[in-house]
C-alpha cells in the first residue's frame, strides 16, 4: 500500500520538475517574442525610409506584430497553466499524505 503512495508522490514530484522546464521554454518563448518586436519594428523603420519602395518590409513588419502578439497570448496561457500546477501537486500530495495514514490507521485497527 505504502509503495502506491510513494509512487505517486514521485509521479507528482516528476510533474512538478515538468512544470519546471516548461517555465524555462516559456522564458525563452518570451526571448524569441522580444527579438520578433525588434525585427518588425526593424523593418517598419526600413519601409519609412524607403518610402515607396519599403512596401515589402512594411509588410513584413505588419506580419511580425501579428506573429508576436500571437505568441504572446499563447505564451501568457502557458504561464497560466504552469503557474497553476504546483498548487494542484501540492494539494494532491497532501491526500495522498491523508490517504496514506488513513490506510495505515485502518490496518492498525481491523480487530
Amino acid at each position: 500500500m505504502e509503495n502506491v503512495v510513494d509512487e505517486q508522490k514521485s509521479s507528482v514530484d516528476h510533474a512538478l520538475g515538468l512544470s519546471s522546464r516548461i517555465e524555462e521554454l516559456r522564458k525563452q518563448i518570451g526571448n524569441i517574442q522580444f527579438q520578433s518586436r525588434l525585427l518588425a519594428l526593424n523593418a517598419n523603420v526600413e519601409a519609412a525610409h524607403l518610402k515607396k519602395g519599403g512596401a515589402a518590409f512594411h509588410a513584413i513588419a505588419n506580419e511580425m506584430r501579428r506573429l508576436t502578439s500571437s505568441i504572446e497570448i499563447a505564451n501568457s496561457n502557458v504561464a497560466e497553466l504552469t503557474m497553476s500546477l504546483p498548487a494542484i501537486a501540492a494539494n494532491r500530495c497532501k491526500s495522498l499524505q491523508a490517504e496514506g495514514k488513513l490506510r495505515q490507521f485502518s490496518l492498525q485497527h481491523r480487530d
